[in-house]
């Protein structure tokens, strides 16, 4: 993912924290309700979130919240 994920020019910084947490306590449901709100903003980047977190992906998702400093920790 790397540079495709770019959470702090275009996404509120709650949702990033919000999904943070979630993939955080490894609660893909909670994570797949933050990113349908993500996709009100930008279903792209939504459709990459939901194929991660299908995927179990979650430490490249973490890894980009925390690298633009959005996390909740």
């Amino acid at each position: 993912m790397g540079s495709e994920m770019c959470i702090r020019d275009s996404r509120p910084s709650q949702l990033a924290s919000d999904l943070h947490s979630a993939l955080m306590l490894g609660n893909p449901k909670g994570a797949q309700a933050v990113i349908e709100a993500i996709a009100d903003h930008d279903e792209p980047l939504a459709d990459e979130l939901r194929r991660l977190v299908k995927n179990y992906e979650f430490d490249e998702i973490i890894d980009a919240i925390e690298a633009a400093g959005l996390s909740s920790a």
